[in-house]
Formats: structure tokens, sequence, C-alpha cells
């Protein structure tokens, strides 16, 4: 009796012998799968303040294995470089850590907010009439038009004005984020009434120059449309002109 239960339970302890390392095998084989199994993880490539704007050597890749990845971060992580550079954070990251969605600003492109009684209108600009590639969204222009103007006669003046003040700039081209370094435009979309719209789409149709002036925060809208014609130019120099002579 004793012999066999002697043998019973050295063939228990063989079993649970084999089962172990059958088990510990099969560890080895999943870490091996997984350790082969990487995929590239973008990172970052030092601390990295709130604020902050990334550039590209912000950035480095890593690799982590694939199913630790789709485990931990459910898709949040940012898989295109070209999507980040550019991005202002809005938490620390530290250097090492997976990017994901949330660290950065979340950017609404072609996409507006403002009252319902206003419109978006997009004009032409080159780099002397948008203010040297200086403006930024959110900023305030002035919006002056040269164009020539007939009276009741007939008779036409040419008549340099302010056609809008304080008008609120949306995008400049695609771009709505006013921490972007664009460098230069070709459009500008601006919020006007829907009057106003049409005003400056005459404008823009029948030949005028536009012309954006920057507008310090915080300053009063001026009355009046401050017009520059000929005369205006001729009364300024006419004393002194005579003077000469």
């Amino acid at each position: 009796m004793t012999n066999k239960l002697a043998l019973l339970v050295a063939v228990a302890l063989g079993v649970l012998s084999i089962v172990g390392i059958r088990l510990y095998v099969d560890k080895l084989e999943k870490q091996q799968r997984l350790e082969k199994n990487l995929v590239d993880v973008l990172i970052a490539s030092r601390d990295i303040q709130a604020g902050r704007t990334m550039t590209r050597e912000d950035i480095e890749i890593g690799q982590f294995p694939a199913a630790f990845m789709e485990a931990a971060f459910r898709k949040s992580n940012v898989g295109d470089l070209n999507t980040i550079v550019g991005e202002r954070t809005v938490e620390p990251i530290a250097a090492g850590q997976v990017l994901q969605q949330y660290h950065f600003k979340k950017r609404e492109l072609r996409r507006f907010n403002f009252d319902k009684e206003y419109r978006a209108i997009t004009i032409p600009m080159n780099r002397v009439g948008g203010v040297g590639g200086l403006l930024r969204p959110a900023d305030q222009v002035d919006v002056l038009v040269n164009s020539q103007l007939s009276d009741q006669t007939g008779a036409q003046v040419t008549v340099t004005r302010a056609l809008f003040r304080n008008v609120l700039i949306l995008a400049l081209d695609g771009n709505t984020d006013p921490f972007v370094d664009f460098g230069g435009y070709a459009t500008v979309t601006l919020r006007l009434r829907p009057e106003d719209c049409n005003k400056l789409a005459f404008c823009l149709y029948n030949g005028a120059a536009i012309h954006l002036t920057y507008v310090q925060p915080g300053t009063p809208e001026p009355t009046g449309f401050d017009p520059a014609v000929a005369n205006d130019l001729w009364r300024d120099i006419k004393q002194e002109l005579q003077q000469r002579r």
C-alpha cells in the first residue's frame, strides 16, 4: 500500500513538473512573439512644457509591442508625425513618453464660431496688402479700398477710403490657429455682416485694390470713412509748392 501511494505521488509530481515546464515554455514563446511584433511609436525626445509648439526635434520614434500599445493606449497615441509638428501642447510631456492626443490643443480647421448675424468671406491678399505676412487669425483689421466712384452727374473720382473698421480675421488660407507661424498667405477670411459682404464683393469684382491695416486690440472704432482723393493730397502740398515758386 505504501509503495502504491509513493508511486502515485511520484506520478503526480511528474505530471505537475511537466505542466509547469510547459507553461514556462509557453510564456517564453509568447514573450518572444510579443518582442518580435514591435510597432513604431512617436515619443517625446525630451521634457516638453505645456504651451510649447512642437518641432521635429521634440519627437523621436520608439518601438513597443503591438499588443501592449493596443491594451495600454487604445489607439489614443498619435501615429502621424506631420499632424503634431506645429501643434501646441496643453499638458507637460516627459522624455520618452508616448505622445497621445490629449497632449495637444484640438484645432478645428475650416470651422468658425460666431453669431448668426455674421458671415465669413474670403478675399485674395498679397504680401503688401496683408501687412507683410504678419497678420494672424483673431487679429482685427481695417479694410481699405481704392476704387473709382461716380456721382449723380456721371463724373468719376478715384478715392481711397476705409470700407470697414475693426474687422475680425477668421482664417489665413486654411489656417485658423493664431499660434501657427505662417510666414505668408494668399487669402484672408473675414467676419462681416451679409450687407458688408456684398459691398466687399462688389469692390473686388469691379477691380478695386484692397489693403488691410492692423488694429491694436482695444482701439475704439472711429467714425467716418476717411476718404482720400487727389484734391486732398493737392491741398496738403499746394502751399509748399507755391512757396517754392
